[in-house]
C-alpha cells in the first residue's frame, strides 16, 4: 500500500488500528521526493500508533553515502530497497 503524506487515508488506519493483529510493517523509502524530515516524522506517527516502520534511503538520496555520478543504473539507485526486499522474503 503506498500513500501519500497528509492522506486522510493514513490518519484513519492509523486510529482504527488499536490492537496487535491490525499492525502494519511500513517501508518509508528516502528519495529524490521528499526530505529526510519528513521521513522521521512520518516515521514516529506510524511507531507512535504502534506500527513497525523501517526507514530507507535509496542510493545517492538522504544518508546513502554513494555520490550521484557513481550510480548508473536503476538497479544500482535501488539496491537498498532491494536488499531489504530480498532480506524480508518480500521479493
Amino acid at each position: 500500500m503506498f500513500l501519500r503524506v497528509g492522506d486522510l487515508i493514513m490518519e484513519k488506519e492509523m486510529k482504527s488500528n488499536k490492537s496487535n493483529s491490525n499492525m502494519h510493517h511500513f517501508v518509508l523509502v528516502h528519495g529524490r521526493s521528499w526530505s529526510r524530515s519528513l521521513q522521521y516524522k512520518v516515521k514516529t506517527l506510524l511507531e507512535s500508533a504502534r506500527h513497525q516502520v523501517t526507514a530507507l534511503n535509496l542510493a545517492a538520496s538522504g544518508i546513502n553515502v554513494t555520490k550521484l555520478n557513481e550510480v548508473d543504473t536503476m538497479l544500482e539507485y535501488s539496491r537498498p530497497l532491494i536488499e531489504f526486499m530480498l532480506g524480508n522474503n518480500l521479493y
